[in-house]
């Protein structure tokens, strides 16, 4: 009796799959792959003797395609496996090839909104010199002045000038004015001439006293380089990325530093010395530097997430949940909500089946909490409930741990497993739901598209998921009972 040709194929890979030599490299479609020299040989040999036709080399990628190369414990089978199935597919057209089935992976987007600069020109001259236009015995004055003292500069009303395309500011306390009628020999007299410096405002000439400082003023563009981060404001919660690891900072509004336009003088700000320990928010077109007036909170690192479409959306809960419960080991609970999204959707073929696969492991895997449901028959009111329950109840990390839920907390983990199997358009919708003769409780349910889930009330169709009766609902149906919030 012939054997079908996926039993015999597998029993080929069987019999091909001894050596553990690993000798032979080859790419397909930029993937590197190796296999074991007499691997390689046997698999060449086979093809030889046993593909006579395009016809049965494509009965044969039929055959091959029926295997799930996971359920290849071994890893020479697996080798094996893709070596065979590229040489059939060269065969069959020398111009195709097969890649292996990979975890899809996404360049990460910046979590934070940067900040868009404002294009300013400024002229690219040096110091700016008028002295040439004064008559010829006032300027003799002034260069005899000018000659001794250490530098020389024209200011504008804020004690300004520009320099190679930047502004710059002058401070000092004390001056003399230039007078045109005192002799320039008692200018000259003074033993600290030299260590100070020679302005013209307009038309009068100061000579400062006890020291100066030239300053550097800052653009926004020079400010975004040397600051923590910046970002554009988002409802006070703003993510950065160091060192691979996620943050995220709260912002106290009503203690920053205002700039007043584009650019800034940093000694203008207190702990100015502290510039790269600030934080630069663009609010509308208002610029603000935070310094102190902020929390800093340490995530997970940023491989967490590597493979989830929606990075934003799970950072915002987690810190939630995190700032509400304290909650400890965020990295090893999200980690293993990752692991268990990829194991429940490995064989799943497109985005119902995921949804599927999540929506039963969540229904039948985790119970409501034993306490809210006594609240919800009203048989306590909601102050002796609250002062009761479990806070863990509410805490979406620590109810995975525990396995006992309220709707909110169904609805999260949900939409973050809908993240990691890349399933779009997916929301959280919150309201109040009928429970019954008109009593209404606040609820959270969700929406993927335009159809809605409540896995929260198909928890007890455990182990029967034909008993859904909150799955793949329409609106119109879903709001017969669930009431958005407006």
């Amino acid at each position: 009796m012939k054997l079908k040709f996926s039993k015999y194929l597998i029993l080929s890979l069987l019999l091909i799959s001894f050596s553990f030599s690993y000798a032979y490299d080859y790419t397909v479609n930029d993937s590197a792959y190796t296999i074991s020299n007499s691997s390689k040989i046997k698999v060449d040999l086979f093809i030889k003797k046993k593909i006579d036709s395009i016809i049965t080399a494509n009965k044969y990628i039929t055959a091959l395609n029926k295997i799930n190369p996971i359920s290849l414990k071994d890893a020479n089978k697996k080798n094996i496996y893709y070596y065979l199935k590229y040489k059939l597919y060269i065969y069959v057209d020398e111009n195709m090839s097969v890649v292996p089935v990979v975890t899809k992976t996404v360049v990460q987007k910046p979590i934070n909104t940067p900040i868009t600069l404002l294009w300013i020109t400024i002229p690219n001259i040096n110091k700016l010199d008028t002295t040439n236009k004064l008559s010829a015995d006032k300027k003799a004055k002034i260069d005899k002045i000018r000659n001794v003292a250490k530098e020389y500069v024209e200011i504008d009303n804020n004690m300004e000038f520009i320099e190679h395309g930047s502004y710059y500011r002058v401070k000092f306390s004390q001056y003399y004015d230039i007078k045109w009628d005192v002799p320039v020999s008692l200018y000259l007299e003074l033993w600290w001439l030299k260590n100070e410096i020679l302005i013209r405002q307009w038309d009068i000439f100061k000579l400062s006293s006890w020291g100066y400082t030239i300053e550097k003023k800052y653009s926004i563009k020079d400010i975004v380089d040397m600051v923590k981060f910046s970002s554009t404001w988002t409802w006070g919660i703003n993510f950065n990325i160091k060192n691979n690891d996620y943050y995220i900072y709260i912002f106290s509004n009503s203690r920053y530093y205002k700039i007043p336009d584009e650019w800034l003088y940093i000694s203008d700000l207190n702990d100015w010395n502290n510039i790269k320990d600030f934080i630069l928010i663009k609010n509308n077109k208002e610029y603000r530097l935070f310094y102190k007036w902020f929390t800093e909170t340490k995530l997970f690192n940023t491989s967490l997430l590597a493979n989830n479409n929606n990075p934003s959306l799970v950072l915002t809960n987690v810190w939630l949940d995190d700032y509400l419960y304290k909650t400890n080991d965020i990295e090893n609970i999200m980690t293993k909500i990752r692991d268990k999204t990829l194991e429940i959707t490995k064989n799943t073929k497109n985005d119902n089946e995921k949804i599927t696969a999540i929506y039963t492991w969540i229904t039948w895997n985790i119970d409501y909490d034993v306490y809210t449901t006594r609240y919800l028959k009203w048989e306590f009111t909601e102050a002796t409930y609250m002062m009761s329950v479990s806070k863990a109840v509410f805490s979406w990390m620590e109810t995975y741990r525990n396995k006992s839920w309220v709707c909110d907390w169904y609805s999260k983990l949900m939409l973050y497993m809908l993240s990691f199997a890349w399933v779009n358009n997916s929301s959280i919708e919150i309201g109040n739901a009928n429970i019954g003769k008109w009593k209404l409780v606040p609820h959270a349910w969700i929406k993927i598209g335009n159809l809605y889930y409540d896995p929260t009330w198909d928890y007890t169709t455990k182990w029967v998921n034909s008993k859904f009766k909150r799955f793949w609902l329409t609106g119109a149906e879903i709001h017969k009972t669930h009431i958005p919030s407006q």
